[in-house]
């Protein structure tokens, strides 16, 4: 566009020197331009033309003075004009210069020389829109035949060539820099910008044919132009402009918050997805109409014709295990979990719960859980007959404890991700991570070699560890260290010791190391004279003058519940950091089978 203002210049000065009225602008009843104007439109298209020119100091000083020029140009010929007098022309232009001129070409010098300076892109663009918006309205008035009814004065307030010339530089200005200012909000990949694209253009469009067609048919019907309809079409163009910038803006606003949706979903989709893929049992998720909405692979595994033939629940009731139909009815109307017990379908023993959703009240689907318990029922009928068998049970009731669990854990994330409030949400990670550390026991106790005892050192890595990748999913500062000598120690004791050491080092991740601040975590278990001592210390903050036993918090409330319950003995340290000890004697283990 730069090179069309510098063709045009060119011509329309070619006119003057070769004295053609066509190109020096006489035409529709216009005066010819001003030859000092077109002077300037020259300087101006070159201008734009090394703006577009890879950036360099020599190219932006020389374009900050050539606009610093044609804005002090206009300003003194708007001032002789306004003043009627010479003291503010320029030596060797014109002081009867058009005003709207003039004051256009204060627009596009300040214009230039902020976009040369790349500074305050949006006040820029400012500018030139209101130097296209005078320019558009000195063009329609010819185009609308209304110059005859303004007077001689403001007659010459602009003429044809030069408001053509004022709205297309105006244009090449505003299309300078579009990932800058107001402007790019119409180069966003968004739907308010690709709206804006189009829509912008067709309506400015619109309303400049809808305003000839209309002037043209008034004066065929024997009626003049009014200037007052040229102002309204100029204040429509006016308004549409900044609206449609608004609307975009507005639109790419719901737009981007969209996208933040959609991604955050999409994580918490797959989250929940790996979750219920990692169980060991089936799990199928129903709506409120009973239809089929999601199952893993595991419930695929029980049914492998899920996917091709069943559709919707009473399909699957009827065909396959007629005996869940009554569970599932009594948990709806219940609206309360229901457990199952061992039910034959075919070959296979099944067992499980259905969880009922509700929402305000209202029955909104179901979560069933299907596990294959053909093993532990047949188990069951001749557990008093073989030792072996009743070891297998005993594994496998370990396994359903723990996988329960996991179900339990599952359900508190999806009900804690309903909430925003970050308290509510990490007491649900806190209970969690408690009902793992459970979990974690069983988990340990039915993969061992005996069913009294536990390898404590085993089961402390495997809880620390998923600490660590529940704090620091994808690594981080703090560092997590084990001294463990191998000790085992019967479910009894083994739980409630968990339990304190998930409270110390979920203390420790989120307390000792503010601002994501590096550090390391220490676990030390050690047995002396048939006591077993734990400790957790860390290089933290430490206390800062606090007595952490008098703190009335959950998990200290937990830790000192515990120990009496260990009959432990539990000690305090602050010292370059937190050191927490607890001893106790280890007791025997209880036959109850």
């Amino acid at each position: 566009m730069a090179l069309i203002i510098i063709i045009f210049s060119t011509l329309c000065i070619l006119g003057w020197l070769f004295q053609i009225p066509l190109l020096k602008g006489e035409v529709l009843n216009s005066p010819a331009s001003r030859l000092n104007s077109l002077l300037l439109f020259l300087v101006i298209g070159g201008s734009l033309l090394l703006l577009k020119r890879p950036s360099s100091f020599n190219i932006n000083l020389m374009v900050s003075i050539i606009g610093l020029f044609i804005f002090l140009v206009g300003f003194f010929t708007t001032m002789a004009n306004i003043t009627d007098t010479s003291i503010f022309s320029i030596p060797g232009l014109e002081v009867g210069s058009r005003s709207l001129s003039s004051f256009n070409f204060i627009l596009f010098g300040g214009a230039l020389f902020l976009f040369s300076r790349k500074i305050y892109f949006s006040i820029a663009q400012i500018f030139s829109f209101l130097a296209g918006l005078i320019g558009y309205m000195g063009l329609m008035i010819y185009l609308f035949g209304a110059a005859h009814i303004l007077s001689s004065n403001i007659y010459s307030l602009m003429a044809i060539y030069s408001a053509i010339l004022h709205t297309l530089v105006a244009l090449s200005l505003l299309s300078l820099y579009p990932q800058e200012g107001i402007i790019r909000i119409l180069h966003e990949n968004r739907y308010g910008s690709y709206m804006a694209r189009k829509m912008l253009p067709v309506s400015l469009l619109a309303v400049t044919l809808i305003g000839i067609s209309s002037s043209f048919l008034v004066e065929a019907l024997g009626f003049r132009a009014n200037m007052g309809e040229i102002l309204i079409m100029v204040m429509v163009v006016g308004f549409l402009f900044p609206f449609i910038l608004w609307t975009a803006h507005y639109l790419n606003t719901l737009h981007h918050k969209q996208q933040v949706y959609q991604q955050r979903v999409k994580i918490i989709e797959g989250f929940y997805e790996d979750t219920l893929e990692g169980l060991l049992e089936g799990v199928l998720v129903t709506g409120g109409v009973n239809e089929i909405i999601y199952y893993n692979s595991h419930m695929q595994e029980l049914f492998p014709e899920l996917d091709k033939h069943v559709k919707e629940l009473n399909d699957f009731f009827q065909d396959r295990i007629p005996e869940l139909k009554s569970y599932y009815h009594k948990s709806r109307k219940d609206m309360v979990p229901s457990y199952i017990p061992a039910i034959k379908t075919r070959e296979k023993f099944l067992s499980g719960w259905i969880i009922p959703q509700i929402n305000e009240g209202v029955f909104n689907g179901s979560i069933i859980t299907l596990s294959d318990v053909t093993k532990q029922k047949e188990a069951e009928l001749v557990r008093e007959s073989s030792l072996k068998e009743k070891e297998l049970l005993l594994g496998e009731i370990h396994h359903r404890v723990k996988n329960n669990m996991q179900i339990i854990s599952s359900l508190l994330r999806l009900q804690g991700g309903q909430f925003t409030q970050e308290d509510v949400k990490e007491a649900f990670n806190e209970s969690q991570n408690r009902i793992k550390t459970m979990a974690l026991v069983h988990e340990t106790l039915y993969q061992s070699d005996s069913f009294s005892q536990i390898a404590l050192s085993l089961f402390i890595q495997k809880l620390i560890n998923g600490l660590l990748s529940t704090f620091q999913p994808h690594g981080g500062p703090i560092r997590l260290e084990s001294k463990l000598d191998p000790v085992k120690l019967g479910i009894d004791q083994c739980i409630p010791l968990g339990l304190v050491l998930n409270e110390l080092v979920t203390n420790s991740f989120k307390h000792a190391f503010p601002h994501k601040k590096e550090g390391t975590i220490t676990v030390i278990l050690q047995k002396k004279d048939q006591k077993i001592i734990l400790k957790v210390k860390d290089d933290g903050v430490g206390l800062q003058n606090r007595k952490l036993e008098d703190a009335p918090t959950l998990g200290l409330t937990l830790i000192k519940g515990l120990s009496e319950q260990l009959d432990a003995d539990l000690h305090f340290e602050s010292n370059n950091g937190l050191e927490v000890e607890i001893s106790f004697q280890e007791t025997g283990y209880d036959e109850r089978i």
